[in-house]
Order: C-alpha cells, then sequence, then structure tokens
C-alpha cells in the first residue's frame, strides 16, 4: 500500500512505534523490517531510541549523522524534555520544548506527532512545524488527561504568541 500511494505522488510519513516486546525477533527482527519502510518515508518522526535502533549505530549523535545522510529527506526526532531534532536539507536543528507544570504526560508524544503532521505541509518550514508540535504536547501535559482538555488549533497558536512565536 505505501508503494502504491507513492507511486501516486503522496507524501509518506512514518512513526516506527517500535516496541520490543511485539517482535517475536526483538530489535534484529524489528530494526530489518522497519528500516524496510523507513526507506519509502519522506518525512519520518520518532523518539531518541528509535534513531538509534532504526540507524544501527550506538548513539543519538550518530544516529542524527546517519540520518543526515541516508534517512529521509526530514526526520524528526523527539527526546522527552529535551530540544526536539530537525533533520532536513544535511542539517540540524534544535526545537526547543516549551516549560509547563506537568498534570498527566501519557500521550505526548502521540499528540506531538499530531501537531506535526497539523502544522506540516511539503515544502514547508519543519522547524516551525515542530514547534507548533511542541506547542500542543506542552499544552496537552499540562491538563487533565480527558479528551476534552485536548488543545485546539487557537490554543496553540496563542500559546505560541504568548511564548513570542508568530
Amino acid at each position: 500500500l505505501t508503494r502504491r500511494a507513492r507511486d501516486l505522488g503522496c507524501t509518506i510519513c512514518f512513526s516506527p512505534n517500535y516496541r520490543e516486546a511485539a517482535w517475536a525477533g526483538g530489535a534484529a527482527e524489528a530494526s530489518s523490517v522497519l528500516r524496510e519502510a523507513l526507506g519509502l518515508a519522506d518525512l519520518v518522526i520518532l523518539n531518541e531510541s528509535e534513531a538509534i535502533l532504526l540507524s544501527g549505530t550506538q548513539s543519538l549523535e550518530d544516529a542524527v549523522a546517519w540520518f543526515t545522510r541516508e534517512g529521509p529527506p526530514l526526520a524528526v526526532i523527539t527526546r522527552g524534555n529535551q530540544p526536539t531534532l530537525v533533520v532536513h536539507d544535511g542539517a540540524v536543528e534544535e526545537v526547543p520544548i516549551f516549560d509547563v507544570t506537568v498534570v498527566y504526560d501519557i500521550g505526548a508524544g502521540d499528540v506531538f506527532h499530531a501537531g506535526y503532521l497539523a502544522a506540516w505541509q511539503p515544502g514547508g518550514d519543519p522547524v516551525q512545524a515542530a514547534r507548533f508540535a511542541a506547542a500542543v504536547a506542552a499544552l496537552k501535559i499540562s491538563r487533565p488527561p480527558e479528551a476534552s482538555h485536548m488543545p485546539i488549533r487557537d490554543e496553540v497558536i496563542a500559546f505560541l504568541r504568548e511564548r513570542g512565536h508568530d
């Protein structure tokens, strides 16, 4: 299906969502399968440990270098409470997270991904999209877990403006 979508000119976003227990063959099996999927992607959004796994390296620094050379055109590497790394056009840019009081942090990565895809479009600014996604995640974790508390676009834009990001 992904190959067909590429053939039709669709932009392919890949998120490995690696969970070792889900793979009978563990990391070795997962990295092989996930790397094949990565090869079809225009954009990958993944966390630090997934970047190390898929790059076949031993450190984040080496993984970032690998993604710069051999990864898809755009890679967004999240790092929890550390700045997000945006790897594109042979460069790496850090996007700071927002300091908020954490109320409930489960799902922060999921809403970051959703926020990124809501803000980014091919040819758009990948760093600005990461800043938007970081704001979505910050708002999400600063609120109770119920779906009714999920941030909406206008709230995210206001949050960014309050912090000097138009």
